[in-house]
């Protein structure tokens, strides 16, 4: 497996990535309301907002796809009805992925799988191309989650944006390449 994990997802994944996996549930967070207010001015989507999409494993870790690939530990709060959510996240929503889909493997085992099924493009970024959504479902693909809601859940449309906007995708991938630079130093 080759690893271009960052520093501190490598020393998370030494310390907990042996541990079994009980519980999933991947949450969406709108993303900043600039963007999602540029997309509304210039297309007709029938999404009110876009998110940024997240995996949170056994309630305490969470793995998500930026610029790089993020893993640590989920810092939470509880709020009303016994509800987790994300310090300093609002409008957060999640599934929760039912407990007899889930295989009985570690995380990094889980991570593993989706390195195979993904190839060269597992540590690859592009806001439009191979985002957090396209991360999150070849996890879930790779290690054999299928549920058309989940799917559903996860997966929203930026073929718009990526055909009719090229200076957007391209100060996008610019800036993300820019970030995951700095990012895979820390």
């Amino acid at each position: 497996m080759i690893n271009k994990y960052n520093k501190k997802t490598n020393y998370f994944l030494n310390k907990n990535g042996d541990e079994i996996i009980k519980k999933m549930v991947v949450i969406r967070v709108p993303i900043t309301s600039i963007f999602n207010m540029i997309i509304k001015t210039f297309n007709n989507t029938y999404y009110d907002k876009y998110f940024h999409l997240s995996l949170i494993i056994n309630d305490k870790y969470i793995i998500e796809k930026n610029e790089i690939i993020n893993i640590s530990y989920y810092k939470k709060t509880i709020i009303k009805d016994g509800q987790y959510l994300p310090i300093n996240y609002l409008n957060i929503q999640h599934y929760i992925i039912n407990n007899d889909l889930i295989p009985n493997i570690s995380i990094k085992q889980l991570l593993y799988n989706t390195q195979q099924y993904m190839g060269s493009s597992y540590f690859y970024y592009s806001g439009l191309k191979n985002n957090c959504q396209d991360y999150i479902l070849s996890i879930l693909k790779s290690n054999g989650i299928n549920d058309d809601n989940l799917n559903n859940f996860i997966k929203q449309d930026v073929n718009y944006i990526k055909n009719n906007w090229p200076t957007i995708r391209n100060i996008m991938n610019f800036s993300t390449n820019i970030a995951a630079i700095i990012s895979h130093n820390i």
